[in-house]
């Protein structure tokens, strides 16, 4: 069992470090090639690059507070 849970570990460290990697590269591929957005599937969700100028999170959490305080 300790074999079998070392071997899971050393595995998900692994698929993190290559994870890592690949998308490190993906970020600097699309800042070169100048793309503002690429969507794709991924077990973490659909984005895999946004330009920072087309983040949007914080306005959308000021709107969703306002929003559940009632002033809109």
């Amino acid at each position: 069992v300790a074999v079998n849970n070392k071997a899971k570990e050393e595995d998900a460290r692994m698929t993190e470090e290559v994870v890592k990697e690949v998308n490190t590269f993906i970020t600097e591929y699309c800042k070169n090639k100048g793309y503002r957005i690429v969507l794709g599937i991924t077990q973490a969700g659909n984005l895999i690059y946004a330009k920072e100028e087309i983040d949007i999170t914080d306005e959308v959490i000021v709107a969703i507070n306002n929003n559940y305080r009632g002033t809109k």
